[in-house]
């Protein structure tokens, strides 16, 4: 029985020199203080970069709604007037009064 408590000993105390070292290698209260830092700034990032890319999103397609009488024999001419000189149309879609697209103008 002795071997039997020797090997039990040996065993237990290269369990908490294990359990020693790997307390030593823990982060430390600073090192998780750096890491909350960091995140909070990369959630903060990702969130400017959401918002951005959300606006751009909704951006990218104006409903405009225009009113008018052709026969499908002569033009029927449509101006766009844009107050902000940085947006720039890229194409128009035509509905017909069913809401059907009957065509796309390039811009």
């Amino acid at each position: 029985m002795d071997i039997a408590n020797f090997i039990v000993a040996g065993v237990a105390m290269v369990a908490a020199i294990i359990a020693a070292y790997f307390a030593w290698k823990a982060p430390s209260k600073e090192d998780l203080a750096r890491v909350e830092a960091y995140t909070a700034e990369s959630a903060k990032h990702i969130a400017e970069q959401t918002k951005r890319d959300l606006i751009a999103a909704i951006a990218e397609h104006v409903s405009i709604t225009v009113n008018g009488r052709s026969t499908m024999i002569e033009d029927m001419p449509v101006r766009f007037d844009l107050k902000d000189p940085g947006v720039t149309l890229v194409k128009a879609d035509l509905l017909n009064h069913l809401g059907t697209l009957s065509g796309t103008i390039e811009c």
